[in-house]
């Protein structure tokens, strides 16, 4: 058991050695890798429950790969859904990727922007520029991000993007706050989502408030090949 223990140690030592001699460059490669890996459009390997919550309305969904159609919203605010609710959460996820742009989840992270930031307790903290849609093409110097990752197997724990500053993404529109965060975790050796949160206070023409809130939980993934 001495010996287990000291190999298993030595092993946890080289693994953490190996990981500060990571370039910035290998790093992103891993980050990148990572953000791939977790793209939920990619999961067809498992089914697997989704809870989203906002101001307006808490819903909980069933994403099956093999069924047709895939999704299938179960309850709203804890109430069976009934067969209209979910004919309308079909034609309303349909609409959202109709009108999104193919944006990869990767590309939150702008190309040759991240740099390892320090290691400590099992964990490496990586910066990074966030590339948030538009946002990111007037107030690239506003937005901050993240990432933490396993320096044992390096995959990815969690992703944060933040503002550091006042910034406006339209015309009469003044952020104050903006705070995203995702979180991940391991099965069958995949990264995948565990959860979501996105917070944002500002104005809109200096006077009204806008405050958006919501979050999204991805729980109970089972194999599904």
């Amino acid at each position: 058991m001495q010996q287990i223990v000291k190999k298993w140690g030595i092993g946890l030592l080289l693994s953490c050695v190996a990981s500060l001699s990571l370039a910035n460059s290998e790093w992103e490669d891993r980050l990148l890798t990572q953000l791939d890996e977790a793209a939920t459009l990619e999961h067809q390997r498992f089914s697997f429950q989704q809870v989203s919550q906002s101001s307006k309305a808490r819903n909980f969904a069933q994403f099956e790969p093999q069924q047709d159609p895939q999704w299938q919203l179960l309850e709203v605010d804890n109430e069976p859904a009934s067969a209209e609710q979910n004919k309308k959460f079909l034609k309303r996820r349909d609409r959202q990727q109709d009108e999104e742009d193919p944006v990869k989840f990767r590309d939150i992270v702008a190309v040759n922007s991240v740099e390892l930031m320090k290691q400590e307790d099992g964990k490496v903290w990586l910066s990074f520029v966030p590339h948030v849609g538009e946002l990111a093409d007037d107030n690239a110097d506003a937005l901050t991000g993240y990432a933490i990752m396993s320096s044992l197997d390096q995959r990815l724990l969690e992703l944060h993007i933040e503002n550091v500053e006042t910034f406006s993404p339209a015309f009469s529109i003044k952020i104050s706050m903006m705070v995203m965060s995702f979180q991940f975790m391991s099965v069958d050796d995949q990264t995948v989502p565990a959860q979501y949160a996105f917070n944002m206070k500002g104005k809109i023409g200096g006077i009204k408030k806008l405050e958006v809130e919501s979050s999204t939980v991805y729980s109970n993934y089972q194999r599904a090949d």
